[in-house]
């Protein structure tokens, strides 16, 4: 609040405004040139102040993108109205950032689709780094491909070279021997990738990307930030070690936060670059201030060494929905904290149901998060607490009620300056076996038993169910089949997926319905099985040891001697 997130160039490069700015300073230093634009906000109420960002449950994302960003001319002159230069303060409301998550998933999709169409279905993997970062690795297309279909010279003269010459920017030309041809020509393809993507999404949505190319996702990533605005840069291994002996130390991966302070603690005031650590810490050193594994990442960082690999994350879905709330220090017992947390789980519970809708999920747990202080004490501490996610009935009331008693228990009369709900443990909804679905009509979770419930319930009913012998053995046989079944529709998967590894063409899966059918018996089989390894153990736990007396168990003892 009153806090500048994002500047653009413009605004940077004419009138100095920067990141931390506050409302009026942006102002002052344009002098009233440059205007505004607060994060969208939902209220108290739940409403969102300066958007519509109300969605419908049966909305896809692209649906939703263009309702918010594909206006027309009136559309956006209101939108202008009324937001741009609108002074919003914290306590109206929290921040609301589905806007931006809408955007990125959009892009996101658009730049697998590039990928898709460009380099083939196995020919690279996409890690979502954040809302608005990605790492792509190619290698093995851009290494292999006999003849690569693309003007990649046209390319590579709108491409930077980083660390070439005096310059630490200059237009890329081919001009040296000092890298391995090969290798050469594989990051030379690798930056043709990249202007096809920025070029698709640019075309299609209106975005400017700006991209690193090189030999590693650290150095890859300080590319990036030379490539902008709306650019590219390449950095090739040649070039690594003057990059890092100019790269401040708190902009490099990985070390822009605890790890890089306690770094930098061991280096003169004045030595602040990557370059530093390379010439003035060695390797033992580093692992005896730091750990054999932190002192090594660092030791190879300052070298632009890092072995990460790029991981998969096309096709995963987020592991938390989560929304918090900063402000002053506020009692635990007010009514006033009971109106914030209502206000973040009107956005959790929201989210979680379009997540069910288009995920087929839904959270086992929340855990919240809050930082706290006794009254009696200075210092804050910030703790969580886990709570299970109501499942049937007013699932809001229901949050608010668990998460403000579970703080009380735990701490006390405390007093609060933080408090966030974060929804996790997802797990798939069944659509058969005694769980139809999570959400009703009405969008509203309806009573469900999960798959595995730790409760005295459950208890009770695996009890009643190995009461009866003849259950217990239809439940076996039930078993069975229904792992024959999948063991029959698994094949067919294989098979599946076999073919479409060695087709050459880019043709839309026909083993999804395959694989549903599998998901599903899986998930009744994993059920069946649970029941009949619990009436097992409750066997067990019912037979009786044969009843003797205590002649009967005298005579035995003496027959053993």
């Amino acid at each position: 609040w009153d806090s500048v997130l994002a500047v653009t160039y413009p605004a940077r490069n004419a009138f100095g405004i920067k990141r931390g700015d506050s409302w009026d300073a942006v102002y002052t230093k344009s002098q009233g040139k440059c205007l505004a634009l607060h994060v969208p906000i939902l209220t108290k109420e739940g409403a969102a102040a300066n958007s519509d960002e109300t969605k419908k449950q049966d909305e896809s994302v692209e649906e939703v993108y263009r309702r918010i960003y594909c206006l027309s001319k009136e559309g956006q002159e209101q939108v202008r109205k009324n937001e741009l230069g609108v002074k919003r303060f914290s306590s109206e409301g929290k921040a609301c950032l589905e806007r931006y998550r809408i955007c990125s998933s959009r892009i996101f999709s658009l730049v697998v689709e590039t990928l898709l169409q460009q380099v083939g279905k196995h020919n690279f993997v996409l890690e979502r780094a954040s809302i608005d970062e990605l790492f792509i690795d190619v290698t093995s297309y851009c290494w292999q491909s006999e003849s690569f279909d693309g003007d990649v010279d046209e390319v590579m003269t709108k491409t930077i070279a980083v660390g070439k010459g005096q310059q630490p920017k200059q237009t890329y030309e081919n001009d040296d021997d000092e890298d391995d041809p090969k290798i050469k020509q594989t990051l030379e393809r690798g930056c043709f990738v990249a202007h096809i993507i920025r070029k698709a999404v640019f075309d299609k949505l209106g975005f400017t990307l700006s991209a690193g190319i090189s030999t590693s996702k650290l150095v890859s990533k300080l590319g990036a930030s030379y490539g902008k605005p709306n650019g590219q840069a390449l950095i090739l291994p040649s070039a690594i070690p003057q990059v890092m002996a100019e790269t401040e130390i708190r902009k490099v991966r990985n070390l822009g936060g605890k790890i890089g302070k306690q770094v930098q603690a061991l280096l003169p005031p004045d030595q602040t670059t990557m370059g530093s650590i390379a010439r003035l810490l060695s390797l033992p050193f580093l692992c005896e201030k730091l750990g054999n594994e932190t002192g090594k990442m660092v030791y190879d960082a300052c070298r632009g060494m890092d072995e990460e690999p790029v991981k998969e994350t096309a096709g995963a879905l987020v592991k938390s929905i989560t929304a918090f709330k900063s402000f002053q220090k506020i009692s635990i017992t007010s009514g006033e904290l009971t109106e914030w947390i209502a206000l973040l789980a009107t956005e959790v519970v929201s989210r979680v149901q379009l997540d069910s809708t288009r995920n087929n999920r839904y959270p086992k747990s929340c855990t919240v998060q809050y930082t706290c202080s006794k009254e009696q004490q200075s210092g804050r501490s910030t703790r969580s607490v886990r709570i299970s996610f109501p499942r049937d009935g007013d699932v809001k009331t229901k949050l608010v009620q668990s998460a403000r008693g579970a703080v009380y228990a735990k701490e006390g009369n405390v007093f609060l300056y933080r408090i966030g709900l974060c929804a996790v443990d997802f797990q798939v909804k069944m659509a058969n076996g005694g769980i139809s679905s999570f959400f009703s009509k009405d969008n509203s979770p309806i009573a469900a038993k999960p798959i595995f419930q730790e409760s005295a319930v459950e208890s009770t009913a695996v009890n009643r169910m190995v009461d009866s012998e003849a259950q217990y053995q239809h439940d076996e046989e039930v078993a069975r089949k229904l792992q024959s079944q999948y063991e029959a529709n698994s094949k067919t998967v294989n098979i599946q997926k076999v073919q479409d590894e060695r087709s050459d063409t880019i043709a839309p899966s026909s083993s999804s319905a395959d694989e549903e059918i599998a998901r599903k018996l899986q998930s009744q089989f994993d059920r069946e099985n649970y029941v009949i390894s619990m009436a097992e153990k409750r066997s067990a736990t019912k037979a009786k040891k044969p009843v003797t007396s205590k002649k009967q168990r005298i005579d035995n003892f003496f027959r053993k001697m």
